[in-house]
């Protein structure tokens, strides 16, 4: 279909239909989704289509959502850290960008408490949260690493010198 056309679709969410609900394809308008679990790529300042690797994070997200909520986990406060993660944002200039938690989260590949200590729930939750974590970390310094060069296509090979920041890391 071009991008003007539109079709309808019927969908179920949690035993409740949602019919007439219209797809525009190739268009899309500020957010489109649950904030609480969309990507950090969609909630930063930079304006982009949702791609695989969205929906992908988004699954996460709500992977933890539920982690936390409903399985044993070393955290002691739980209606306060779904609140840091999936409820504060940053805002700048009028606008409204992914939260410190969420993005940490994302960013370091590692779920925290407050401070440093490890969320864990001593289940193979860990592990597949900590391989997921670790997937979209490599995603965004590649993506970042990606965006430096396309910016610094330009200049000569001398310039061009990597920041340190997207270096290859150590674990």
């Amino acid at each position: 279909p071009s991008s003007s056309q539109h079709r309808t679709q019927s969908i179920c969410a949690g035993g409740e239909y949602f019919c007439g609900w219209r797809i525009m394809v190739g268009l899309q308008t500020e957010f489109q989704g649950t904030w609480r679990f969309m990507s950090v790529g969609l909630l930063g300042p930079a304006y982009k289509i949702t791609e695989l690797i969205d929906d992908l994070e988004s699954f996460m997200h709500v992977t933890i959502y539920y982690a936390v909520r409903f399985l044993w986990s070393n955290c002691n406060d739980v209606p306060s850290w779904l609140h840091r993660y999936f409820d504060k944002y940053v805002e700048e200039l009028g606008k409204f960008y992914c939260g410190e938690k969420k993005e940490g989260s994302v960013m370091s590949g590692r779920l925290t408490l407050l401070g440093r200590e490890p969320l864990l729930f001593e289940t193979p939750m860990d592990n597949l949260l900590d391989d997921l974590l670790r997937t979209f970390r490599a995603h965004y310094i590649v993506k970042e690493y990606d965006d430096y060069i396309e910016a610094n296509k330009n200049c000569s090979p001398a310039a061009r010198n990597v920041p340190p920041w997207l270096r290859p890391l150590t674990p």
